[in-house]
């Protein structure tokens, strides 16, 4: 990993009886992206405030690129801004709202045009140099908000919320856009989001915040496949949350009881004792279907209680005998196969890779 860019060091804050950061470490390398993800009110963006320095913590230490900043004002931290609201000046054209930084910071003229010209091109908004901000879309509002702060040259960029005032489609075209931004200019960005998909699609890694404290921080692929606990498998995509009981374990697998006749295999933690409870979390589109009943070890039988169509993949109600609710999610219909309808019986299975004990 490259050298560190951002670390919190066990950094708290209190607004009056409210804890709003408790604690937290956290540690962002030169040059990745790191999405702070969480529900309103659990702390995520007062963690970003103070990284930029408008809030500054009870207690802890924060460091930018090797220098304690813990107390210093925004102005003293090589870190940039971008705002929900855009936040750009109503009677500056695009061209002069992106040179303002410049300006401030004693850029001569001559400079300024350059880095203007070339910030305007980084975020593809050429052609609208003249336009004032009330002749923009939202899309070319966000891009001239992310081409003042990069204009800039930052350490680090802060996004808050960035696209959650865009429409689906474009929120979805800007995701990508913005990853494939920050890999060209190779600034430390620091994101945050309440939006799970956003976060997929542009992070490196990902910090679940939860109630002040970060209950995960891992790569994408593993803060997905591998919860922790049970509040990043549910707020992170979604996930059918099981209580079991541990029958056995061996051979670095555990043996596990989520319902009468019905027993599944997860990788064994050593944490976990014969007997205990335990929670487990499985995705939805990790269970298997199959329309036809056969019987083979590991497989259960079930009926669709429901069935909502989602264009490629259907999402499945299923209930078995013993009561247990499943959610699964499968491939629509095709040439050579079927989706499962309502009130049709069904096989299912799922690999114990698939089951993760996460409380």
């Amino acid at each position: 990993m490259s050298r560190a860019m951002i670390e919190l060091h066990n950094v708290s804050k209190r607004f009056g009886a409210v804890e709003a950061v408790r604690g937290v470490d956290l540690t962002i390398a030169e040059g990745e992206i790191v999405t702070l993800l969480g529900p309103s009110g659990s702390g995520k963006t007062t963690l970003l405030r103070m990284i930029a320095g408008f809030e500054l913590p009870d207690k802890g230490r924060i460091v930018l690129d090797g220098k304690d900043v813990t107390h210093a004002p925004p102005y003293e931290r090589d870190v940039r801004l971008v705002f929900q609201s855009y936040a750009l000046f109503p009677h500056l054209t695009v061209e002069q709202n992106v040179e303002f930084g410049l300006k401030m910071m004693g850029v001569s003229a001559s400079e300024r045009r350059e880095r203007v010209k070339d910030a305007i091109s980084l975020v593809r908004i050429e052609g609208k140099e003249k336009a004032r901000p009330h002749e923009l879309s939202g899309g070319q509002k966000q891009r001239v908000a992310l081409a003042r702060a990069l204009v800039c040259k930052p350490k680090v960029l802060l996004l808050d919320e960035p696209l959650s005032a865009l429409d689906a489609k474009l929120r979805d075209a800007m995701q990508v856009e913005l990853k494939k931004l920050q890999q060209k200019v190779g600034i430390t960005f620091v994101f945050v989001t309440h939006d799970q998909q956003s976060a997929l699609v542009v992070s490196d890694r990902i910090a679940v915040v939860n109630e002040g404290r970060i209950e995960q921080y891992a790569g994408v692929a593993e803060i997905y496949h591998r919860p922790k606990t049970a509040f990043v498998a549910s707020f992170l995509g979604e996930s059918n949350l099981l209580t079991a009981r541990v029958l056995s374990r061996g051979d670095g697998k555990v043996r596990l009881s989520l319902a009468a006749g019905i027993e599944v295999i997860a990788n064994d933690d050593g944490s976990r004792q014969y007997g205990s409870q335990v929670t487990v979390a499985i995705r939805p589109e990790k269970i298997h279907v199959e329309i036809f009943e056969f019987e083979m070890d590991g497989t259960f039988h079930g009926q669709v209680t429901d069935e909502i169509f989602r264009g490629p993949l259907a999402q499945l109600s299923i209930i078995t005998e013993s009561g247990l609710e499943l959610t699964a999610v499968v491939a629509t219909r095709t040439a050579d196969r079927d989706t499962p309808s309502k009130g049709e019986q069904v096989t299912w299975w799922v690999h114990r890779d698939d089951v993760v004990i996460v409380g």
